[in-house]
């Protein structure tokens, strides 16, 4: 698969359903993929840049995917039909990024605003319910839904070499981590831990309750180590 992916370029934006699926969507420069990661099967073609990519499935059992290029579209990943845009009509501002995620059982959809700012969507309902407030005028450079080990719904947002951890549900901070290796390139949960691409290597930490954290990895070795508690933010 890595070959495959190699072959065609597809290094702006990628993600693997999580739930277990084996599909996976990559876009390159002029169109976004979907591929079966066993077999490397394409699976569809959608014509068009984008810079972030993102595979959910809704209550019926269809898997979307969601692609910014300063609107949003979510579309049946298969079939291709349209099934909701966020465009420009619902907002003057460009969207780059969008990232689905759960509150429960709830499917929601993020959307960062070159403002600085962060949306997020009820798919269900199509209606936003949330406006974070990042930064004025701050790059959102990635987002990731993940949950505590409470099992309490967490919105992870890197810019500026920052990520600030929200509870998507009230739209409050919960934390912050700052890294010393620079811009934060790409984040995603596994559990109660957050990884993060930084540099040349990464860090992971366990988000382990609102007040406490503990870092797991060190930055640019990419070699694990042990468990070092980070008093509260």
């Amino acid at each position: 698969m890595n070959a495959l992916l190699r072959e065609r370029g597809l290094a702006d934006a990628f993600e693997v359903d999580s739930a277990g699926t084996g599909i996976v969507a990559a876009s390159a420069q002029d169109a976004t993929f979907v591929l079966d990661l066993g077999t490397g099967e394409q699976l569809a073609r959608y014509p068009g840049t984008t810079m972030s990519v993102s595979l959910a499935s809704d209550a019926d059992g269809r898997l979307l995917l969601a692609t910014a290029d300063g609107a949003v579209t979510i579309r049946d990943a298969i079939s291709g039909h349209i099934d909701w845009r966020i465009h420009t009509a619902d907002s003057p501002e460009s969207r780059d990024l969008a990232r689905f995620g759960r509150i429960g059982n709830r499917l929601v959809l993020a959307t960062s605003l070159c403002s600085g700012s962060v949306e997020i969507w009820d798919r269900e309902s199509r209606n936003r319910f949330q406006n974070i407030n990042i930064g004025t005028h701050t790059r959102v450079d990635a987002l990731s839904f993940g949950a505590d080990s409470n099992g309490r719904a967490l919105l992870a947002v890197a810019h500026d070499g920052l990520i600030s951890i929200w509870d998507p549900d009230d739209g409050a901070l919960v934390h912050t981590i700052r890294s010393q290796h620079g811009k934060i390139v790409d984040l995603a949960w596994h559990g109660a831990k957050l990884a993060f691409a930084v540099g040349q290597g990464f860090e992971v930490w366990s988000i382990d309750s609102p007040h406490a954290r503990a870092k797991v990895d060190d930055a640019i070795t990419h070699q694990s180590a042990e468990v070092t508690p980070v008093g509260p933010p």
